[in-house]
């Protein structure tokens, strides 16, 4: 990658002079990531002479999993003034499953839809890994749905454009405008596991190839299925169009990423290069890229920058961290379903009671309302197993005299809230929704039929598929899980001081594989109606526009969706979506919205890199979700397509200064 505003002539310069100096086994080293967790420390949690060893000969270019910033300190001191070269050191996070405590949950941040919010976050992100002495950042695995089925919540939904949109606003969060500048950082781009062989492999591919070309990680790495497991060519030809650091390549090439010690990396890369499936040329393009990264990381200017005392968080860093990762719940938060209007809750509302599994389930809950001044009162609907039992600490489903006193206090109560956990709920095989355990079920039947005027709060990882209830429950608010501490964001929903405006990322289905809720559903506390949809014919473009009026008293957010369509595709409806935007409607507002269509919205990236609109006949929708969706055929032909496609390469020259 190359940073704007980053002497490409001088980086260039500096890169291969060291390339020109360098050993064999100098360049080897700069392709070898060690990892603390894997054998390398004592067990008085020391690092071994042997990694000292390998740092004090130039041979290790990062150091994943290091203690804390003072530990980075002293092993940059070390790499730095003890090597020949004195080449800085990566220090970085770990993909995958190790960034949760670090990232919101995948499915919980696409719901939102909003690339500004999650780029906040991952700005407060990059400021903790800095504070924890790192200076490469992953990103939680970059995957759609399909990619991951048996995790549903790890995903950030079913929509490749959505994922595009997510991915490159944690890009743009972690590295800024330059990740030299101190509160920036180099972003790695997780991604993966990739489907087998076939159209959804040969999606997922094109997913990320579409990201690369929009956006410039530093490094990328695709995360297997099982950690530890990567098939030698499993990326394709990802790596060939990319000119970051790709950890995946190192892998498949030289059998290094994972090497313990440098006696095995010596051994692999004889055996590599006699084998013939890796050569010199090959060991240098790999190290031009980490160089080069090291380069715009600022690390040849000041190795010491972000491990400094300037580079410690202040109070106002930690405030504003804080900051950006409730604005995000607040805006994922989804309302599923609002009959009567139920909710907002009012505070003259009357006997509010809250109920919850256990006590430990309605804290949260109870202390948003109490924080908005909504009285209520609490009771737990179930008693607990005892530690000592086969599943300790799980809900007694006959549990009869508890559910009596909850129902008891649920009748003389004017309203009901229902909070339910992960810890109440079950999976679903092949849905990506939880089921509830059956001592949440009893609870839940014996507790709506005790009060109607009842609300279920879904503190989860994923919607929770009600069955029968489903279209009996009258509001459901899908708040999530791993929001803990956000309960000032949830209490400004309940009230309606904030309207929700999350929306689903992916379609819920019921038994009969239709979809109960749709792609992109979601409610808010004022319905907003959509308008004379429209396409029209410009010179190098097409505008599509629709008009929107908020008929209700609140301000609302309301997500507006693009989807393309031909009559040449079989894809689901959730792969063609192409576009969608946000839009702040006051009360009663009216509002024309429109979208430009040019290349990157019209047309299909190939294999080579290409975009490409095939012609033919299309139809464009527009709609809130996509079950609501209103459209226009329209036929694209070579004068129009050749005028967009002119446009787009007339706007690149310019971005180049040709």
């Amino acid at each position: 990658m190359t940073a704007p505003g980053i002497d490409r002539t001088g980086r260039a310069r500096l890169v291969e002079d060291m390339l020109s100096y360098m050993t064999l086994e100098e360049k080897l080293g700069q392709l070898r990531v060690v990892r603390l967790a894997q054998g390398n420390r004592t067990s008085s949690g020391s690092i071994t002479e042997e990694v000292l060893a390998a740092l004090r000969a130039g041979q290790v270019t990062a150091i994943e999993g290091v203690g804390d910033r003072e530990e980075a300190l002293e092993l940059q001191t070390m790499a730095v003034e003890q090597s020949r070269f004195g080449i800085p050191l990566l220090f970085s996070s770990k993909g995958g499953s190790a960034t949760q405590g670090l990232w919101p949950q995948p499915l919980a941040m696409a719901a939102s839809w909003d690339d500004k919010a999650i780029a906040s976050v991952a700005r407060s992100v990059a400021a903790e890994g800095i504070h924890r002495g790192w200076n490469l950042v992953a990103t939680p695995a970059v995957h759609h749905l399909s990619s991951a089925p048996w995790d549903p919540a790890s995903s950030f939904g079913t929509s490749r454009h959505l994922v595009e949109q997510i991915a490159r606003a944690m890009i743009e969060g972690l590295q800024g405008n330059s990740p030299s500048e101190l509160e920036n950082v180099l972003c790695l781009l997780c991604y993966g596991p990739l489907p087998p062989a076939g159209p959804e492999r040969e999606a997922s591919e094109r997913l990320i190839r579409v990201i690369l070309r929009k956006s410039d990680p530093a490094g990328i790495e695709e995360l297997p299925a099982i950690p530890g497991e990567l098939e030698d060519g499993s990326v394709s030809d990802i790596h060939l169009a990319y000119a970051g650091i790709d950890l995946g390549a190192w892998r498949r090439l030289a059998r290094l990423g994972a090497a313990q010690s440098h006696e095995t990396d010596r051994q692999e890369l004889a055996s590599g290069m006699s084998e013939g499936y890796l050569s010199q040329t090959m060991i240098d393009e790999a190290v031009r890229r980490v160089l080069g990264a090291k380069s715009d990381l600022g690390l040849f200017r000041d190795p010491y920058l972000k491990l400094g005392a300037t580079a410690k968080r202040s109070t106002n860093a930690i405030f504003a961290g804080r900051a950006a990762i409730e604005d995000l719940a607040r805006k994922s938060m989804v309302l599923l379903r609002n009959e009567d209007e139920l909710l907002p809750l009012s505070r003259d509302l009357g006997r509010v009671l809250v109920v919850g599994t256990c006590t430990e389930s309605t804290v949260g809950l109870r202390k948003a309302l109490g924080e908005f001044g909504i009285e209520h009162s609490a009771v737990s609907g179930l008693a607990l197993r005892s530690e000592d039992c086969a599943i300790p600490f799980a809900p007694i489903a006959a549990d009869g005299l508890a559910i009596g006193i909850a129902c008891d206090a649920a009748t003389r109560s004017d309203t009901v809230l229902l909070a339910l956990r992960d810890s109440d709920c079950e999976p679903i095989d092949g849905k990506p929704m939880l089921g509830l355990g059956a001592a949440a079920n009893a609870l839940m039947r014996a507790l709506f039929n005790a009060n109607r005027c009842f609300a279920l709060i879904e503190l989860t990882r994923l919607p929770v598929d009600l069955g029968d209830l489903a279209q009996q429950i009258p509001a459901r608010l899908l708040a999530w899980t791993g929001y803990e501490g956000c309960e000032t964001a949830l209490g400004e929903v309940l009230v309606g001081q904030v309207n929700p405006s999350g929306r689903m990322p992916l379609a819920l289905l019921a038994d009969d594989r239709t979809a109960s809720l749709p792609f992109g559903h979601g409610l808010g506390y004022s319905p907003v109606t959509y308008s004379d949809m429209a396409v029209e014919f410009g010179t190098d473009r097409l505008i599509a526009g629709t008009s929107l009026h908020n008929c209700g008293e609140h301000d609302c957010i309301e997500t507006v969706l693009l989807y393309l369509r031909s009559p040449a595709w079989e894809a689901c409806a959730e792969t063609q979506l192409r576009c969608f935007r946000r839009v702040a409607l006051a009360a009663g507002e009216n509002r024309r919205v429109q979208f430009e269509l040019g290349l990157e919205e019209l047309g299909d990236i190939h294999a080579d890199g290409r975009v490409i609109i095939e012609p033919g006949s299309y139809e464009i929708l527009l709609g809130k979700d996509a079950a609501h969706l209103a459209g226009r055929e329209i036929e694209l032909q070579g004068p129009m397509i050749r005028a967009i496609e002119g446009l787009s390469r007339n706007a690149r020259l310019r971005s180049v200064g040709f």
